[in-house]
């Protein structure tokens, strides 16, 4: 082979590399684009909630309580992280309880899984979030605006409406007035 006819070869060589690589290239654009996305989105953590309420403020009381329903309708889990609002000081996750017979709350240190395609409700007598030192006095019907902050669905502004509680759902005030432990 003279040397002419080797700088052939390795042009036909890198020319055929480079017609296989725009070959690939437009396969992947043509079949395999409109797939790429279909499992990113098809994983993602779907959050909804619904059913926000929270209690009016009764007296000099400077805690509220907060309940709703989250509902993952996505394929992944979730973990609620926290919860803001410009409506308070502070707001916590805590869980109500039963130990050595008396009904008590305590505050959940950890983020609130919501497995995939599962519903968490936060509700008086179970997790449920307690707002601390609201701004202004909460009369029935009013509304303030919560951030729930989650690890994968990110920031989801809604807005509750405070309510009367229904004691007939409420564990403590089942306890507090009948004797009763649940």
């Amino acid at each position: 082979m003279t040397r002419g006819s080797l700088s052939a070869l390795k042009g036909r060589r890198t020319g055929g590399v480079w017609l296989l690589l725009i070959a690939l290239i437009g396969l992947v654009i043509l079949f395999g684009a409109p797939f790429a996305t279909m499992p990113v989105a098809h994983l993602r953590p779907a959050i909804e909630i619904s059913g926000a309420r929270i209690t009016p403020t009764l007296g000099m009381s400077n805690a509220i309580g907060a309940f709703m329903e989250i509902n993952n309708t996505g394929s992944t889990p979730d973990w609620l992280l926290g919860v803001e609002s410009k409506a308070a000081k502070f707001i916590e996750v805590h869980e109500s309880i039963v130990k050595d017979g008396q009904s008590r709350m305590i505050r959940v240190q950890t983020p609130v899984s919501v497995g995939a395609r599962q519903t968490v409700s936060l509700k008086n007598g179970g997790l449920h979030l307690m707002i601390f030192n609201p701004l202004t006095p909460v009369n029935i019907g009013d509304k303030i605006p919560l951030t729930l902050v989650f690890e994968h669905a990110g920031r989801i502004d809604i807005v509750a409406t405070a309510e009367i509680p229904q004691l007939a759902e409420h564990a403590f005030a089942r306890s507090r007035f009948s004797g009763e432990t649940h």
